[in-house]
């Protein structure tokens, strides 16, 4: 990927050396990561690890969306198809990373590492996929993306405008791979345009304008045959970029080395990760992330999509509802931010009883909490009822009160303390 992506020109140096503090997993992600690998509970050949493949796709997602912003409704299906392919991209990228990952559980004499050890191995890996290829894979995407916006507007104009011309690089020393096509000018229609584009080889800053000037090239050659400009066949493309992603779809191709090279089982496993993800429906938040699956329980969808945006508009957080197949035990929801499962439960009668069944029901689900009152219940009515019920659950972890547009998470350590109340004043 180095030899792909490192382009020697003081332009692409000058980036790549820029401040890469914003791509890196954070501490706590990376952690939970590597101990999914150590601890054998991801299946590094057959399953995608969603944290790892979250981290590539946001990025590539929000190229789409600055590249777009401007014309969201009328590039709505187009906007959606670049991203299920940034979506397969990603998880490609991810099944790649996990592999390279697990293979740091040996050491060069074959002896397994410790888990200090192991993170300590992995250092190099993460910092490859996730800092200065992702660096790379993002930039380039933006500019593809811009590119896909133009040609899809240049398509609508087309009857005032039918060729396309294209224009110098903006980098302070311009590669020599694409000067021979300053300033040519192509039919729209022009077949040459699948295949060459401005953001078809890795870090190119070239641009393009919608023209009504004469056509000067067809395909690979100047318009007159016998001219001396005729452009001898040479690499003008790079891996993974030599399809426009404006006849596409996918700012990346398939001959890039994450699918075209991909380890064995990635194929089945991206596709498996896949259909599951198309189960999901996202729900529209003020911010954040909240999505439903198809098999989320009907009874309790409507209560938990108001949990989950509540959550999500206040702190962030990327939220799943999850799948409750029926005769399963199983939570609500996952919260990627907070990476727990949480069970969401609606607190309606006013009573203690009422209170300490819905916290002992919710503690069968998962060990996080987040518990909605709707009652006008005393605080500390609902204080004894919740120190009770977890001092009698070993399993419940963290429980959120929520209540007239206002929340407290408490932990166990938090409720169990002596003197434990709570204050209206302490929720925000």
């Amino acid at each position: 990927m180095d030899e792909l992506y490192q382009c020697k020109c003081p332009s692409c140096q000058k980036i790549r050396n820029e401040d890469t503090a914003d791509y890196n997993l954070t501490e706590e992600e990376q952690y939970a990561i590597l101990r999914l690998i150590y601890d054998r509970e991801l299946d590094v050949s057959a399953d995608i690890q969603r944290d790892l493949w979250q981290h590539t796709r946001k990025f590539l997602d929000d190229a789409v969306d600055r590249a777009f912003a401007l014309r969201i409704e009328e590039n709505k299906d187009f906007i959606e198809e670049l991203k299920h392919n940034n979506a397969v991209f990603a998880a490609f990228k991810t099944h790649r990373e996990q592999n390279d990952l697990a293979a740091m559980l040996v050491d060069e004499n074959g002896k397994p590492r410790s888990f200090n050890d192991f993170r300590k191995a992995t250092v190099p890996v993460l910092q490859e996929y996730n800092v200065n290829w992702l660096q790379t894979e993002y930039l380039t995407a933006i500019h593809s993306a811009r590119t896909a916006e133009l040609f899809k507007r240049f398509e609508r104009d087309r009857d005032l405008f039918p060729n396309v011309r294209w224009m110098p690089s903006r980098a302070v020393e311009p590669r020599e791979a694409h000067r021979i096509f300053y300033y040519q000018v192509r039919s729209l229609d022009d077949p040459w345009w699948l295949t060459h584009y401005p953001g078809c080889l890795w870090r190119c800053q070239c641009d393009v304008e919608n023209t009504a000037d004469p056509i000067t090239h067809r395909g690979e050659h100047a318009v007159a045959p016998d001219s001396p400009d005729v452009e001898e066949e040479q690499t003008t493309t790079s891996p993974g970029l030599e399809q426009n992603p404006a006849f596409t779809g996918s700012l990346f191709s398939k001959s890039h080395p994450y699918i075209a090279n991909a380890y064995p089982g990635a194929k089945d496993a991206v596709a498996r990760f896949m259909a599951e993800e198309g189960k999901y429906m996202v729900v529209p938040t003020e911010q954040g992330l909240l999505r439903i699956h198809s098999g989320h329980g009907k009874g309790e969808r409507e209560e938990n999509i108001r949990i989950g945006s509540y959550l999500a508009n206040k702190y962030g957080y990327e939220i799943d509802l999850l799948d409750n197949p029926d005769g399963v035990k199983s939570a609500d929801s996952y919260n990627h931010t907070l990476r727990v499962e949480q069970e969401y439960k609606q607190a309606g009668t006013p009573t203690k009883n009422a209170i300490d069944r819905l916290i002992r029901d919710a503690a069968k689900q998962a060990d996080d909490i987040v518990l909605w009152i709707e009652t006008d219940m005393d605080w500390e009515d609902i204080g004894a009822a919740l120190r009770s019920r977890v001092r009698r659950s070993e399993s419940i972890r963290s429980v959120t009160l929520i209540r007239e547009g206002k929340d407290i998470r408490l932990s166990r350590a938090d409720i169990l303390q002596e003197g434990f109340k709570i204050r209206p004043a302490d929720l925000t």
